[in-house]
Order: structure tokens, then C-alpha cells, then sequence
């Protein structure tokens, strides 16, 4: 069979490079436990603080000074 495609199908723009990519690497490194913002290896890429900017307003992560870490309802026990 085919797959029908939803009116609102809307195809991402490219991963490589682009912001979800370095929201996905904050994601993962914080899985381990809060970091500094400064311990983050690409702390100093472009698109960091945007980055980091949306996942505090998207209620994923907190900052706390130079203290980041995910939010409690998110991190697994």
C-alpha cells in the first residue's frame, strides 16, 4: 500500500546543523544529570543560547545561575 500523506504535512528542514540538533545534544547531555553551561562541550556554537533559550520556555530544562538541568516532571528515575 501507499502511504497517504495529511493535508498538513510538512517536511523538517535539514538536522544536520540546524537548532533541533543542538537542542537535541543539550537534551542528551543533561540526561545525565545538571552540568554547568560552560562544561557543555558547544556551549560556545552560535545556536547554543537560542537553544537553550526555547527548551527553558518549552519547560524542558532549568537554569539556575550557570546550573543547567531538566525539569523534574522530565528526568527519569
Amino acid at each position: 500500500g501507499s502511504i497517504v500523506r495529511s493535508v498538513h504535512y510538512k517536511k523538517q528542514s535539514a538536522f544536520k546543523g540546524s537548532l533541533r540538533e543542538v537542542r537535541g545534544q543539550i537534551l542528551r547531555s543533561l540526561a545525565g544529570g545538571p552540568m554547568s553551561v560552560n562544561s557543555l562541550d558547544y556551549h560556545d556554537d552560535e545556536r547554543f543560547a537560542q537553544a537553550l533559550k526555547g527548551l527553558i520556555r518549552d519547560g524542558l530544562v532549568e537554569q539556575h545561575e550557570a546550573i543547567i538541568c531538566l525539569t523534574a516532571h522530565n528526568q527519569q528515575s
